[in-house]
């Protein structure tokens, strides 16, 4: 072994093609420092509508990341892709921007789909994201990983590939509308074609030899020569197709076809060559609204065609919508990192070229999991719901939809079942195993029932013994690590434990779900039959299927063998290393070697990996293979379905991890046994996987040394395999056809190309191997201690939560607890159980995303994802098995991870029928939550639904223990409400000219002057009519002005003298009619409706009172609850819309948005028409809440002596203009601008309804910052409620401290009940049923002046006080702050005490 100077490790990164550079001016930055964006992204940054997106992935999904140039590039996570049901270590996927510069088209999968075939060809999932929400539109359609899928051109067109493999008779390519989200039928082309790309007239593609043009019918025309195939198609704005073809063996060139050619259908000669470069230095890129780019080290031939440019960035960066960035792959060591699940912030490195500067920045992003994936169409599958499909496949067996171990299944080991659990090793672990294995040492003792498992003792390599290998020596430690990293990540267990945790041993399809035949209508249809079964580290699946149901040729282990290869690491790397060693064994036996042979060198293992991953043809089926043998075509690095230029995996850049479907099989496994993967160790604690395998050289040739583990394009394809380097073949043999043309010229007995390209004989890259061909670097030398176990996530182990408890776990009785140190002392008192709804083929999907950990109370608790319907979905029951008559206090059991909704909601099934308890899962570690005391009378029974109002699939929901604590005493439930209304009769006149309400809001006789002057301009308009085409109105015009003027002068001015339901309030859209005000005493029913309030706060509080009249501590309990109404839009301004499309043709404008919170505040999205439904949904604030507290007759908490309960919550909201506004950027507000500019070009409009429908914009529907310029409701104060409560021992409710039971805000009335009965405003009986407080408008509409804050001028902004009456706001939101906008979402504070802190779970 040489010296440490003399060798290259991971952390060297000047490998080829890595000029040296100077120091980058700026490293780890979350944008552009200000001061600095003027000269680095030139002057006008601000103004720019300049955006960059990039992807990066993670066990939690492929993250979409986007950043805007007014913001200094400030990277944030627009949506994050993902599917349920997968163990999926990291996401990868590409991406293209549609020519709207908007809408991304994205085909994302799990990593481990590039080592299948079939997966890869034509399992990735497919979806539109929109960029400026971030709203998803999952398309029913699979699609190929290959580089080149999806691809966009200039147009709102996007095209994704279906490769045939060796099943399907053809290439499918599919456009996807990407306003629409529509997919077309799909094009069927026999034969070959690569990177597809859509043009303005037509598809263009790569062919052998050509490029070509393709019909609908999959025809295709010659339209230029290429030399071989053509790759990196990309399309410029004037609908051109700039190419790159290789040059040689080393060199590529740019060729540039014009757009007039490609119109024009017809072959052509080859267009001239206007760059070149080396083959690895040179690549294309577009620029939706921007010129396309050469990247690298381009040399230019003669000048450059306009339309393109030179971009000295990495040769796969993508540009921005401008151009003006240029962003490399997103960079990140580590795989399987969930953003913001593990226990660490996991930033990636984005490097963006600023072409203004020609410099570098270096950019610092988290990507985060949204608290909802924004606007995910629910009709696409998307919003958590998954879809009804139907199918013509069968499940092999039904199944039970309460039965979690299937006895239908394949798979040798069941998932779900708690005496199955997998530990998840630590890496070092994982290392350490390695080097004892390839050593054959691998004999720790496994003692009986080892971690409780059941199983007899064994060592792991007395079960499965080393296989010498042919010609001596051993299998380097990083070659096999470096095939655990590709297969598994270096987990045993589910992605969802950490090391010390046990889970469901990770397995590969284990349902026989068949995501990749590119059918999505059986994405949810199990399989039993087609199950994968390969479990474990290094995914062993010979012999793992159950006896009896075996593969043909395929003998199953013994059971409790099958057991270890599932659950103990250790011995699963021994079987996996033996598969190696027989691999190596198989293809060396046969002749195959590489370079020298010496098995100790990493690159001498390329045949051996080859096969390992792909399979082996030995020579004595060559007959039946028309003379073919040997290693496959699939993971020849000749195969045109790998990019040409690329360069050794990971040795460039860890980004090369985001997508590995661009490298064979072998070489990715070789570049992470030069580049480990950097992976959790504990919490917080992220370390290397393992040591990395090193090279001879200097700080030159040592990095060359390590570059050239990946052999030459053509080291395989020469005359032993009938490969001919430089020719193109199309494939027709009837099992190929669809696949790639390339080199490969074998055919079958009929003459048909069939890529039987089957290698056999031996190869040379490396002549010098003894030195520069990569070594192993035993970190563990044989012999060496086992390495602890981690003890990440310990469990909480006891008795359970108060003495007398009945508690009813998630396990049966006598399941043991894989973790250790945590006994069972306890016996159910009741049963648990999991039921799961039927899809439309009688089998349970939700079992899919049912997943155990080994955590929790009693070291077991089980978990799955929030959705908002459909089959993927689970309801948990815990049902004592005793009757109880008589109060009880209820308890629930919550892990420390695993439990992520805010969401999970509790039903309680009592005596007076189900109470909910919405319980706020994530905190600060392992407990037992009471949820109150409820009144039983039979079997108690608690349920819990992984169905909430906020699923999108990706918030994990836990099911651990309940507890049932009897009480006893007298059970007592009181509720108290405040409900707010916008009387019609409100005098709207406003504190003008110190109002943020100004125009004709200023006041009623300004509102009533408007009013009247363009309903009776409109209708007075002349009567559009054969002679009369301009400046007209139709019929439909002078009925909707004409009702609008009648309303107008029957409100009048006086805000109480006017018709019932006529007011100047209701006509503007203010006011609610007489009508929804309460007729009796009784709260009504209509105040269910959210048309029919403003805002309402409840508080409904439990207890248990003892003999002596006192609360029973431990038994209190609040529900708190607040909704924000809807703001009516004014019946005129819609009207006259509708009148104005049948009068003139022109359709309404879509005002559809998508924001968070409306009506409720728990970060749900909702999707809203304002047109069709005629109301705009107010958004809900952060709500602030104190837990029940039983306090004394003094107001002193007391545990003893409790007469009452006191309580504390503040909620509101805001007007539904504001956060429409805010929507989006203001996008949805500016197509009603457009609307009014194409009512102002179109001449029959006559001005007077321009103007009116323009003013209405100024004053309602103007989005953005300026309180002169634009709407002045993008400032709309809040409106808020705060209740101060006492609920009591003897029924009554009294004041806390002497303070307002309501406190409320200077708008609107306010309503007040107890238990549903009308009250004053100090909580005693009325019969009256009118508001305790009346609105103020004029106050409310107040602008606070210049230091001229309450107390001297009541107003609605700013920080409410103890001491403010009804001025401010709880949110401190402010007129006067330019850095708050219409989308301001903040948190809150009690009125009260600004520095009270709020309690989980009853605050957001």
């Amino acid at each position: 072994m040489s010296q440490a100077s003399d060798r290259v490790g991971v952390d060297d990164k000047t490998g080829p093609g890595t000029a040296a550079r100077p120091k980058l001016p700026l490293t780890g930055v979350p944008a552009v420092p200000r001061d600095q964006r003027d000269r680095l992204q030139g002057k006008g940054w601000e103004r720019s509508s300049d955006r960059a997106w990039t992807t990066s992935g993670d066990a939690a999904g492929l993250h979409v990341l986007v950043a805007d140039s007014d913001e200094g590039y400030a990277w944030r996570t627009a949506t994050t892709l993902s599917e349920p049901g997968f163990e999926a270590d990291a996401w990868i996927g590409n991406a293209c921007l549609a020519g709207d510069a908007r809408t991304l088209t994205v085909v994302y999968a799990p990593r481990t789909f590039t080592n299948r075939a079939d997966l890869n060809e034509r399992g990735a999932f497919t979806a539109t994201v929109d960029l400026r929400t971030g709203r998803v539109s999952k398309l029913p359609v699979r699609s190929s990983l290959a580089y080149f899928s999806p691809s966009c051109g200039s147009g709102s067109t996007a095209l994704v590939t279906q490769e045939g493999g060796d099943k399907y008779d053809a290439t499918r390519i599919l456009a996807i509308d990407t306003r629409t989200h529509r997919v077309a039928a799909p094009i069927e082309v026999p034969g070959e074609l690569t990177s597809a790309v859509p043009t303005p007239t037509g598809i263009v593609a790569a062919d052998s030899g050509a490029l070509v043009k393709v019909a609908q019918d999959g025809t295709r025309r010659v339209l230029a020569p290429t030399a071989g195939v053509a790759y990196g198609l990309t399309v410029g704005r004037d609908g051109s197709v700039a190419y790159l073809e290789r040059s040689g063996v080393t060199a590529a060139q740019v060729r540039v076809l014009p757009q007039a050619q490609v119109a024009a259908g017809r072959r052509t000669e080859a267009p001239k060559v206007v760059a070149r470069g080396p083959l690895t230095g040179l690549g294309l890129a577009p620029s939706v609204k921007g010129p396309v780019n050469i990247l690298g080290d381009a040399t230019i031939s003669g000048s450059l065609p306009s339309g393109l440019r030179v971009v000295k960035a990495g040769i796969s960066s993508r540009t921005s919508v401008t151009g003006a960035l240029a962003i490399q792959t997103p960079q990140s060591r580590t795989l399987g990192l969930a953003a913001g699940r593990a226990g660490v912030d996991t930033p990636v490195a984005i490097t963006g070229h600023l072409v203004f500067s020609d410099e570098e920045v270096v950019f610092s992003a988290i990507p985060s999991t949204p608290e909802t994936n924004d606007g995910i169409d629910p009709a696409a599958g998307g919003s958590g719901a998954i879809p009804h499909r139907t199918s013509s496949r069968s499940a092999a067996a039904a199944g039970s939809p309460t039965e979690l171990v299937e006895s239908e299944r394949y798979c040798s080991v069941p998932r779900n079942d708690p005496r199955n659990q997998a530990m998840q090793p630590k890496p070092r672990q994982v290392e350490w195993a390695v080097d004892q294995a390839v050593r054959g040492v691998l004999t720790t003792s496994r003692p009986a029932n080892w971690k409780d498992l059941g199983m007899p003792a064994y060592t792991p390599q007395a079960l499965f013994p080393p296989h010498a290998l042919t010609g001596g020596g051993n299998v380097p430690a990083q070659v096999f690590l470096g095939i655990l990293a590709q297969e598994s990540n270096l987990w045993q267990a589910a992605r969802h434990a950490l090391p010390g945790v046990t889970a469901n041993p990770i397995v590969g399809n284990y349902y026989g779900i068949n995501y990749y035949d590119g059918n999505t209508a059986n994405d949810w249809t199990i399989n039993w039959a087609d199950a994968d079964c390969g479990y474990g580290v290094s995914q062993v699946t010979d012999g793992m299927r159950l006896a009896g149901k075996e593969r043909p040729g395929e003998t199953a282990m013994p059971y409790q063998h099958q057991r270890a290869v599932a659950l103990d690491f250790a011995a699963n790397i021994a079987a996996g290393l033996r598969i190696l060693q027989d691999k190596w064994n198989q293809t060396r036996g046969a002749g195959l070697s590489v370079n020298n042979g010496d098995a100790s060198k990493i690159e001498n293992w390329f045949f051996a990996i080859w096969a390992y991953n792909s399979g082996f043809y030995p020579q004595s089926a060559a007959g039946s293979n028309d003379g073919a043998w040997g290693v496959g075509w699939l993971n020849n690095p000749a195969n045109p379905r790998y990019p040409a230029n690329r360069t050794p995996f990971l040795d460039v850049s860890y980004a090369d991890a985001a997508h590995p479907q661009d490298w064979p099989y072998p070489e990715k496994v070789l570049g992470w046994a030069g580049h480990p993967v950097e992976t959790l160790e504990a919490p917080n604690t992220l370390v290397s996987g393992y040591r990395p395998a090193w090279w001879n050289g200097d700080l030159v040739s040592g990095p060359a040394n390590r570059a050239a583990v990946k052999p030459p394009v053509n080291q395989f394809c020469d005359s032993t395999n009938n490969c001919i380097p430089g020719k193109e073949y199309k494939p027709n043999a009837p099992d190929v056809v669809g696949e790639r043309a390339g080199p490969c010229a074998h055919k079958n007995a009929a003459g048909q190309y069939d890529l039987k390209c089957w290698y056999h004989a031996p190869t040379t890259w490396k002549a010098d191997c003894n030195y520069s061909c990569g070594n192993e670097l035993l970190r563990f030398e044989p012999g060496y201690p086992y390495q602890d176990d981690a003890t990440s996530y310990s469990p909480m182990c006891g008795n359970g939560p108060v003495t007398g408890a009945r508690i009813i776990d998630d396990v049966p009785d006598g399941t043991p607890s894989i973790r250790p140190n945590c006994p069972r002392s306890w016996t159910n008192a009741g049963t648990f159980t999991l039921t799961y709804p039927a899809n439309e083929q009688s089998n349970y999907p939700g079992k899919v995303d049912t997943h155990q950990i080994g955590g929790g109370f009693g070291g077991h608790f089980w978990f799955t994802h929030t959705r908002t319907g459909g089959p993927v979905s689970v309801n948990a029951s815990w049902k004592l098995n005793t009757i109880h008559n008589g109060p009880m206090r209820v308890l629930i059991a919550l892990p420390d991870h695993g439990a992520q909704t805010r969401q999970a909601t509790y039903v309680v099934k009592t005596a007076q029928g189900d109470r909910r308890r919405i319980v706020v899962q994530p905190s600060g570690g392992n407990r037992w939550l009471s949820i109150g005391a409820f009144m039983f009378n039979g079997y108690p029974e608690v349920q819990l639904s992984s169905i909430t109002s906020d699923g999108t699939g990706e918030k994990d929901i836990a099911f651990d223990a309940v507890a049932f604590l009897p009480i006893t005493g007298t059970y007592k439930e009181q509720s108290v409400e405040a409900v707010a209304q916008f009387d019609e009769d409100e005098d709207i006149d406003t504190a003008a000219p110190s109002s943020w309400l100004a125009g004709f809001l200023s006041s009623r006789q300004e509102l009533y002057d408007w009013g009247l002057s363009k309903s009776t301009g409109i209708m007075n308009a002349a009567a559009c009519s054969a002679t009369q085409t301009t400046n007209c109105v139709g019929a439909a015009l002078k009925n909707a002005s004409a009702t609008w003027r009648s309303q107008v002068t029957a409100a009048g001015t006086n805000p109480t003298v006017h018709p019932d339901g006529t007011s100047i309030g209701t006509w503007i859209g203010f006011a609610q009619k007489y009508t929804d005000r309460p007729p009796t005493t009784t709260r009504p029913a209509w105040f269910d409706d959210d048309g029919r309030y403003k805002i309402k706060t409840s508080a409904t509080a439990s207890y248990v009172v003892d003999a002596n009249n006192k609360i029973v501590d431990g038994s209190e309990w609040v529900e708190y609850s607040n909704r924000t109404g809807n703001t009516h839009l004014p019946e005129f301004w819609r009207n006259l819309i509708s009148a104005a499309s049948a009068d003139y043709g022109l359709a309404p404008p879509n005002l559809t948005f998508t924001t968070r919170d409306l009506n409720t505040h728990y970060g749900q999205t909702t999707t809203w028409d304002p047109i069709s439904s005629g109301v705009l949904p107010g958004r809900a604030y952060a709500f602030m809440g104190k837990k029940p507290t039983p306090v004394d007759a003094d107001g002193i908490p007391s545990a003893t002596n409790a007469s009452c309960v006191a309580t504390l919550y503040t909620a509101g909201g805001s007007i539904g203009y504001r956060p429409f506004l805010g929507a989006q950027d203001g996008v949805p507000a500016d197509r009603y601008n457009t609307w009014v500019n194409q009512l102002d070009a179109n001449p029959k409009a006559p001005q007077v309804l321009v103007d009116a429908m323009r003013d209405f914009k100024n004053t309602f529907l103007d989005p953005g910052r300026n309180p002169v310029m634009d709407s002045a409701f993008n400032f709309a104060p809040p409106i808020w409620q705060e209740l101060s409560l006492n609920f009591c021992a003897d029924g009554t409710i009294k004041k806390v401290s002497g303070r307002p039971l309501l406190r409320a805000s200077h708008m609107p009335d306010q309503y007040f009940y107890v238990n549903g009965a009308a009250v004053t405003i100090d909580g005693t009986a009325t019969a009256s049923p009118a508001p305790v407080l009346l609105g103020d408008f004029q106050k409310f509409s107040a602008a606070p002046e210049p230091n001229n804050d309450f107390p001297l001028k009541p107003n609605p902004f700013g920080p409410c006080g103890a001491a403010t009456d009804r001025s401010g706001n709880p949110w401190d939101l402010s007129a006067a702050d330019p850095t708050q906008n219409a989308n301001e979402n903040p948190s809150g504070h009690f009125c009260l005490d600004k520095k009270l802190p709020t309690d989980d779970p009853w605050s957001s």
